[in-house]
């Protein structure tokens, strides 16, 4: 297993993010989205492949500019506190990365951007459910 940590990360929030999808509903391609990003995500960390990194990444940078369109369309506050957490999602990746660089974990820093994204994408299905 490439990461065991981040690929338990990845599987809780797939589990935050099928419930959300259950309890909230939304537009399917919202949903579908969500389920690409998760699954890559979890490929990604349970397996030991530079390829699955590289679609992980670009399926997760893709679905960050989608959420960040999504925010725009939110009512405030909620698009405010939404992309903020976005940002601070991917600037936890970014430390990450440089802790490993560093020749440290950098695990903590991106399970957390793993859980304020899911985080987020709950939010996004609560508040844009009922406009539907």
């Amino acid at each position: 297993m490439a990461n065991p940590v981040l690929f338990r990360s990845a599987s809780w929030c797939g589990v935050f993010h099928s419930v959300a999808a259950v309890t909230y509903g939304g537009p399917w391609p919202i949903l579908l989205l969500f389920f690409m990003c998760v699954l890559t995500s979890i490929l990604n960390h349970g397996l030991t492949h530079p390829t699955l990194k590289w679609i992980d990444r670009i399926v997760i940078a893709v679905g960050f500019l989608i959420d960040m369109y999504i925010t725009t369309q939110l009512p405030s506050p909620w698009n405010h506190m939404c992309s903020s957490i976005l940002v601070l999602a991917v600037a936890l990746f970014f430390i990450a990365k440089r802790k490993i660089s560093q020749g440290k974990s950098g695990d903590r820093f991106h399970a957390s951007a793993h859980f304020f994204a899911t985080g987020v994408h709950c939010i996004m299905l609560a508040v844009i459910t009922p406009q539907m």
